[in-house]
């Protein structure tokens, strides 16, 4: 007689012994899975990562840009501050990596290698949203002028314009910044100590000088007057002011390109018990134009000549001609740099770049009691630029101008030409 199992369907053994349970199969590993990495690579203009669970994201880049100048002046000019020559010369090489950990911390390690030596750059740490703001920590910009916050990779000219030899560039600090009245305004404001190359707070100066023992408040505020979100117009202005205590600083004032060959006005350290700088800035965007102003006047309190004011100007205007637009980066109340829509070459070529054709005029007056003869004046560069964007990583700018001054001793003009080759990542 067939008997039917109650445990599992079959027939009993003669025995009457119920059957053993049979093994089941065990799982296999997906191969695909052992192969998965628990950080993810990606490329979009840039080296990107992220970890799988998205709490840490993070971006290696770099930047190199290689300038050939060349110069001409007057023959007087030539004999007293050297000659007007070609030049080739890395501007800037640099390599960073950019992190974000559960999107409330942002880190920031960058260094150039220009010269064959190693010096900070970028060097911080950031906390977003402490208490009600970012807080940052390290060795960046102080929050002075529009131009100067600005990337090196998205002027609009080779150089920044005359009036940041008035202003601070990065420092070691703490500073906190955010944005009001529903990011139409931003503010910044931190307390910094000048350092050299190395992060070090011995010997460095706002600008071109040399600074001692220096520590400085500084801030900065914008407000957008106008702001179409489809970005055809913006209308921005602000101001900085940087009070800066028992400084020594100097001037080594080079033209439009920033050239070694000639140096027109080089000082020895200058002392001063402190040192007030105000700025004024004012941009306007309107579909693919764009122009920035930007006004700067330096105070110096020094023990012998008292007070002494150096001031500066720009006017920079730019048109891109293919039709791409600037960002503006309304969070920091500056604007990025230009993508074109159509690559010219790369995996998605099918246009020719963007063109941008951009005209400068500034201006700068050290023509006071406080510096010595030779080294006050008046300066001033007439430049216009071409800068072709191949695709989002490779950007050729042209640059031509004329410059004149004045310094006491030298009265003088000349032109300079100047061609760099960027690639960044």
């Amino acid at each position: 007689m067939l008997v039917l199992g109650t445990a599992v369907f079959g027939l009993q053994d003669p025995e009457g012994e119920k059957e053993k349970p049979q093994p089941q199969p065990q799982p296999q590993p997906d191969p695909k899975q052992e192969e998965k990495s628990p950080v993810k690579f990606y490329f979009k203009n840039g080296i990107f990562f992220e970890s799988e669970d998205g709490t840490f994201k993070g971006q290696i880049g770099g930047r190199i840009q290689h300038d050939s100048m060349t110069q001409s002046a007057d023959d007087d000019v030539e004999t007293a501050a050297g000659d007007a020559d070609q030049e080739q010369r890395f501007r800037r090489a640099r390599l960073f990596i950019k992190g974000w950990i559960d999107e409330r911390f942002e880190f920031k390690i960058e260094g150039d290698f220009v010269g064959g030596n190693s010096r900070f750059a970028d060097v911080y740490l950031r906390l977003k949203d402490f208490p009600f703001s970012d807080t940052t920590f390290g060795h960046f910009k102080e929050p002075v002028g529009l131009e100067q916050q600005m990337s090196a990779g998205d002027l609009l000219m080779m150089e920044r314009s005359l009036p940041n030899f008035l202003v601070p560039g990065r420092s070691a600090g703490l500073m906190v910044n955010g944005t009001f009245a529903e990011m139409f305004g931003t503010y910044a404001i931190g307390i910094f100590r000048d350092t050299d190359e190395s992060g070090d707070s011995s010997d460095f100066t706002p600008g071109s000088g040399v600074a001692k023992d220096n520590h400085a408040v500084t801030a900065r505020a914008t407000y957008t007057f106008l702001f179409d979100p489809a970005g055809n117009m913006v209308l921005q202005a602000g101001f900085s002011y940087s009070d800066r205590s028992e400084t020594e600083f100097n001037f080594d004032i080079d033209f439009g390109l920033d050239s070694d060959n000639l140096s027109t006005t080089s000082t020895s350290p200058l002392l001063a018990d402190s040192v007030d700088i105000l700025s004024f800035e004012a941009l306007f965007m309107i579909e693919s134009f764009l122009a920035i102003v930007e006004y700067v006047r330096m105070t110096v309190d020094e023990p012998a000549a008292g007070d002494t004011d150096f001031t500066a100007y720009s006017v920079t205007m730019s048109y891109i001609v293919t039709g791409e637009r600037r960002p503006h980066i309304r969070e920091r109340g500056t604007v990025g740099g230009v993508r074109p829509n159509h690559n010219a070459f790369g995996k998605d070529a099918d246009g020719i770049g963007a063109i941008e054709v951009v005209v400068r005029i500034d201006f700068l007056d050290l023509d006071d009691n406080g510096l010595p003869l030779g080294a006050n004046g008046e300066y001033q560069t007439i430049m216009v630029g071409v800068n072709w964007y191949a695709n989002g990583n490779v950007k050729i700018m042209l640059n031509l101008g004329t410059f004149s001054f004045d310094n006491g001793t030298l009265d003088g003009d000349g032109e300079e030409a100047g061609v760099r080759v960027e690639f960044s990542f």
